[in-house]
């Protein structure tokens, strides 16, 4: 949707002021770590989102874009804390300003505001995966089914897919469990009903029989339904000698109906059931090391997610290639059994509510009897608490909060209860024995409640079992209707992710293939390990394969999702351990399938950085490298970096060994560069750490080799006095070159060694100034760039061309 012109920064992050000129062309910012690269990233981020990745989201508690954004000197004044881009909207090419403050993330000016500029910045908004760094990648590669889904849901655009999956299935699990419960209490209805009936199983004219018999026998009408009013009907409800002489048959049924529930729980040993599982949830949740790896996957994956290949991004130790990702996964076993073992909790929580509930049902049915019997008993009240509070937490015991709550749990004792009802049992089988009217009209109304309360239950059973059906057809049908067309997209996506793999590492895997496999809420993902089967990416693949098929999957999915609109890229840091061959071919897979997106790439290895430059990727001035960073200064480059000024500050300060490490670390530095400028031949050396005088010997041969050639060109058209000025300028190096060269030993001496006591400052002074000469003479005295052999090999110019010198002879 957009390119970016430029990138203006102004105390944001890291950074206290600084421009990138971008040009619509792909960047790189290289420096060693704590450099400030990350920053640029960030403000990128900032100005077209109005947040930033590694401020938000797990592991950045704590922390949040309104507090921290700000550069730390600016945290009170948030408002000259910004981020400006200017960026042009492709297709239109029409060219807009973009200015965010911290002060104000949400209300960015825009400059002209116009329908497609506010459409091109709302549609950056809506695709924050434009940024990736190298914590996306170990959650692309590393993580575990669930995780990897999501990440990749979030740059699909499947968000709300999965987002819909998780409240589906929520809602479906609790549809059941209703239901689940409901039916057990009308399993005991039926007992109930049952028992009062006197019959085996529940049968609607053996039902009706029962009831006519008692009717007829009372000198009432038969009826024709049995309904709970019907049954009753015509009864006389008024009590005869006592309530209790009505109501004893009722009663004695009801007391044998929870005498044998509670018989059951005895010899099932509910009670013993029960206990085991709340010790065993104390003895998990008194285990420091059982509860921590309950509670840490989040924070393992974040931890994968946060490390970027060398410090830990909790505590700061510095680990050896593949020991963290070793230790964290082995961390994650544990987590992984401790969930184990809290689902196995969880399963045997679920099989007890059945239990109490029914106990529960029955115990109040009896409590009634009891208060009219003047037999109530505080310890049995008090057990139907318990077993109500177990019945809630046993419910659902499937976080550590939950856990917590069944370890605490009171136990529950069926003996109480079974004595007082032993006891009234026997108070109510000593009142008198009703008369056979009065004992008909007890089975009448028992029966009519006991069916009362069946139907009713009936019909709550009937209503939760409708709704659990469907909760799980709904379920059942979105898994379906979504699964064809997630497979199509993830074996689009396979294929491109193999396709760029194989590229990247066409040397020894250019046959490589991968599966990613749609499971649930998940995203499975096995890769061909040299043909001997397909296994998870962090099974046997290094670590720098894990990082290249994390970006070659990003790019898949950028690429199939964004298409044409994919016009913007940042990739902070993401290659740390993919060797120098194979980013090369990075770099060529970039450029030849996504020629028409800007990167803008940070790195803490200049030799890729080098690598890139070399190959097109980006060049000149869109390629700059930090040289260092303060707090008070910001990250300072290369490009606008001189030491002479920070000498002499040294020097002045009788800090002779500071003065020469400055002045060493610069001479490395732009070694290369003079060296690269023209194309001298530099000795190989397999850490790239050539010695000065292998650089300057080369470089200095090279320039004058090159003059020469100018001069042989300038001959040969005739121009003189482009032959006198070369001389000069040929006469100008070797002096400076000997001069700088007599000096050298002074900079290895004052580093290395201690003779640098013997040097004076003015000493020094004298081997900086020759040095300094020395590169003044490959840099132009107008624009103060270095002088460079063109691609072509065609002239030796400056970024001015106030330095331009014809290499091509007269034919």
């Amino acid at each position: 949707m957009i390119k970016i012109e430029m990138l203006r920064i102004n105390n944001f992050r890291g950074i206290r002021s600084f421009d990138f000129k971008m040009d619509e062309k792909s960047f790189v910012v290289e420096g060693r770590n704590g450099t400030g690269k990350s920053g640029v990233i960030d403000a990128l981020e900032f100005a077209l989102t109005g947040s930033i990745t590694r401020l938000t989201g797990r592991g950045s508690a704590g922390v949040s874009v309104k507090s921290h954004a700000s550069h730390v000197d600016m945290v009170k004044t948030p408002k000259d804390a910004w981020v400006e881009m200017t960026f042009t909207v492709v297709g239109t090419g029409s060219s807009h300003v973009l200015k965010r403050t911290v002060a104000k993330p949400r209300e960015p000016a825009l400059t002209p505001h116009t329908l497609e500029s506010e459409a091109a910045l709302n549609w950056m908004v809506q695709h924050p995966e434009f940024a990736l760094t190298r914590r996306e990648i170990v959650r692309f590669v590393l993580a575990e089914g669930k995780s990897r889904g999501e990440g990749v849901a979030d740059l699909l655009g499947l968000q709300r897919i999965g987002q819909a999956r998780s409240t589906l299935v929520r809602v479906r699990n609790v549809d059941k469990r209703d239901s689940d419960i409901a039916r057990t209490d009308l399993s005991g209805r039926k007992d109930k009903l049952l028992s009062a009936s006197g019959i085996e199983t529940l049968d609607g004219d053996a039902l009706l029989t029962v009831v006519n018999t008692n009717r007829i026998g009372l000198g009432l009408r038969s009826v024709v339904d049995v309904n709970p009013e019907g049954i009753v009907a015509g009864v006389d409800s008024s009590a005869s000698k006592s309530a209790s002489l009505h109501n004893r048959p009722e009663w004695i049924n009801e007391l044998s109906i929870l005498e044998a529930s509670l018989k059951a729980s005895l010899q099932d040993d509910v009670d013993g059931q029960l206990g085991q599982l709340v010790d065993d949830a104390a003895r998990r949740t008194d285990s420091v090391e059982f509860m921590t790896a309950l509670k840490s996957d989040d924070l393992l994956e974040s931890a994968l997610e946060l490390f970027e290949g060398v410090e830990c991004p909790v505590c700061a130790t510095t680990w050896l290639p593949g020991e963290f990702e070793a230790v964290v996964a082995r961390k994650r076993v544990e987590s992984t059994a401790a969930k184990n073992a809290l689902t196995a909790l969880s399963a045997r929580s679920g099989l007890l509510v059945p239990r109490f509930s029914d106990l529960q049902n029955k115990i109040s049915d009896v409590l009634p009897i009891a208060e009219a019997m003047d037999h109530e008993s505080t310890a049995t009240k008090q057990q139907l608490e318990i077993i109500r509070a177990a019945i809630n937490t046993l419910l659902s015991v499937d976080s550590p909060s939950e856990l917590a709550a069944l370890a605490v749990l009171a136990k529950s004792n069926m003996e109480p209860i079974s004595a007082w009802l032993s006891e009234l049992q026997l108070k109510v089988q000593a009142l008198p024995l009703p008369s056979e009217s009065d004992e008909r009209k007890g089975r009448l109304r028992s029966m009519s409640h006991a069916l009362d309360e069946y139907k009713q239950q009936q019909q709550v059973a009937s209503e939760l079992s409708e709704k659990s059906r469907r909760s799980s057809a709904v379920c059942k049908v979105f898994e379906s209707s979504t699964s064809t067309s997630l497979e199509q997209i993830y074996l689009d996506v396979q294929t491109k992710f193999a396709s760029f793999y194989a590229a990247v590492n066409a040397d020894d895997e250019s046959q490589f293939s991968a599966t990613l496999t749609p499971s649930g809420a998940g995203l499975d993902m096995n890769v061909d390990f040299y043909g001997r089967g397909q296994y998870p990416p962090g099974a046997y693949h290094s670590e720098g394969h894990q990082d290249a098929m994390g970006l070659c999957l990003y790019l898949a999915l950028a690429q199939l999702t964004m298409s044409s609109k994919f016009t913007l890229c940042a990739l902070d840091d993401v290659l740390m351990s993919i060797d120098s061959g194979h980013r090369r071919l990075v770099v060529s897979l970039l450029m030849k399938e996504f020629p028409n997106t800007q990167f803008v790439v940070t790195t803490h290895d200049e030799q890729w950085m080098r690598q890139m430059k070399s190959q097109g990727f980006a060049q000149g001035r869109n390629v700059l490298q930090f040289r260092t960073w303060s707090v008070d200064s910001g990250p300072v480059d290369w490009a606008n970096y001189e030491p002479w000024d920070e000498i002499s500050t040294f020097l002045g300060k009788g800090q002779v060994k500071a003065a020469a490490g400055s002045l060493r670390s610069y001479l490395e530095h732009i070694g290369r560069e003079c060296a690269s400028n023209v194309a001298a031949p530099v000795p190989y050396r397999l850490d790239g750490q050539n010695t000065l005088g292998e650089l300057f010997n080369s470089s200095i041969k090279a320039l004058r080799a090159t003059i020469k050639k100018g001069k042989n060109s300038a001959n040969s058209w005739g121009h003189s006095e482009i032959v006198a000025e070369l001389d000069a300028w040929d006469t100008q190096i070797q002096a400076a070159a000997q001069e700088a060269k007599q000096d050298e030993w002074a900079i290895n001496t004052v580093v290395h060694f201690n003779e640098w006591e013997n040097q004076t400052p003015a000493e020094f002074a004298l081997v900086a100034k020759s040095w300094r000469c020395l590169i003044k003479e490959f840099s132009c005295s107008e624009c103060e760039g270095l002088v460079r052999i063109g691609g072509d090999q065609e002239s030796l110019r400056c970024a001015c061309t106030h330095v331009s010198v014809n290499l091509l002879g007269k034919s």
